[in-house]
């Protein structure tokens, strides 16, 4: 459960991370009953504290040369949380695996703006027969032009729609 809501969160455990797991496991010396990770040696000892694993993060990632002020135990969780968005996975979905309350949290989290909706309705134009290729971004557009050309693509789809009206009304379908 999180600390903070008090919800679940449904961890899940890719192939790579449960044969990591399954190694450190049999290594360590962990039964049923012990907690996976601890800080003293003995596999009886308490589990790691939230701020030994922050200072574990900052240690391993100094360790690759990497500066360690730009990463975090939490930044570790939300690129995920980001990745899997890219990918296509459904904002709820993401939610429900990390525990939010409401798509709306999960939006937040995941730093999705107004400006980043307009792109993506933009590469998902439904009177464009050629398909885009996903994640496909539209470079250096101010927002007056995202405005202009999603005003463009609705004067269209309107036109298309009133078209599609007569026809129908004019045969007597209703």
């Amino acid at each position: 459960k999180q600390n903070k809501t008090d919800n679940p969160v449904y961890p899940v455990f890719t192939p790579t991370t449960q044969t990591a797991l399954r190694r450190w496991i049999e290594k360590s010396g962990k039964r049923n009953n012990d907690y996976l990770f601890t800080r003293e040696k003995p596999r009886t000892s308490q589990p790691i504290t939230a701020g030994f694993y922050r200072t574990l993060i900052k240690q391993w990632v100094r360790s690759i040369g990497l500066p360690p002020h730009d990463y975090s135990a939490h930044s570790l969780r939300r690129s995920k949380a980001i990745f899997m968005y890219n990918r296509g996975v459904t904002v709820e979905l993401i939610g429900k695996l990390l525990g939010h309350t409401s798509s709306a949290a999960t939006i937040f989290y995941l730093g999705i703006d107004e400006k980043e909706a307009k792109l993506t309705a933009l590469n998902h134009d439904v009177f464009n027969l050629k398909q885009r290729p996903k994640n496909t971004k539209i470079p250096n557009l101010t927002e007056q032009q995202i405005d202009v050309l999603a005003a463009r693509i609705w004067d269209r789809l309107k036109f298309n729609l009133s078209n599609k009206f007569d026809e129908t009304t004019n045969r007597g379908i209703k």
